[in-house]
């Protein structure tokens, strides 16, 4: 999403923020990943958008942001809505091409996937969630890395769970600490 406009009588210009690190290339998305890159306020070409962002993910993907920052975007689970899932707005197919492609800020961004996840649940589900986890490659359901934030379990998506179907952390302990662990866990 652009953050500031620049006009002049003889162009226009668009700023947008420069991410941590530049994800996977989004041109091919299809499916649920192309539903993911809107969630993150790109992919507006995948859906011929004329109306508002949030108007366009729910007509199309069912579900709209709850929260966008400059590198990630927060939204319900479609099939569990008491899991909030916390994507980069940069593709990354899985944790471990996070932390292979961007091992200066990999865990600087999960800090905020964490932290975005927590303060999602906390105002639109309420209370604190218990776990914080990420599917380890082949097990992706969704080629676009993603942090589920909830209680107990999702089934669905057999979480909680430990290597090699996923990594977890307790998401009563500090954000970058869960953010360690997981990656740790890689």
């Amino acid at each position: 999403l652009p953050l500031s406009t620049e006009t002049s009588t003889t162009s226009s210009t668009t700023e947008y923020p420069q991410p941590l690190c530049t994800g996977a290339n989004i041109s091919g998305m299809s499916g649920a990943a192309a539903c993911f890159c809107l969630y993150g306020g790109r992919c507006l070409q995948h859906f011929h958008c004329g109306e508002s962002l949030r108007h366009c993910q729910e007509l199309h993907c069912g579900e709209h942001s709850l929260e966008m920052t400059q590198s990630v975007t927060s939204f319900f689970n479609i099939r569990h809505t008491s899991d909030v899932l916390s994507i980069p707005v940069e593709r990354f197919r899985d944790i471990k091409k996070l932390a292979v492609n961007c091992p200066d800020h990999a865990e600087q961004l999960l800090t905020e996937m964490v932290a975005v996840g927590r303060r999602v649940f906390a105002e639109y589900i309420g209370g604190t969630p218990e776990w914080q986890c990420v599917h380890l490659y082949p097990y992706i359901s969704v080629p676009w890395l993603h942090l589920h934030t909830f209680v107990g379990a999702v089934k669905e998506e057999h979480l909680p769970s430990v290597p090699p179907r996923a990594a977890c952390a307790h998401a009563t302990v500090p954000e970058s600490e869960a953010a360690a662990t997981i990656l740790a866990l890689v």
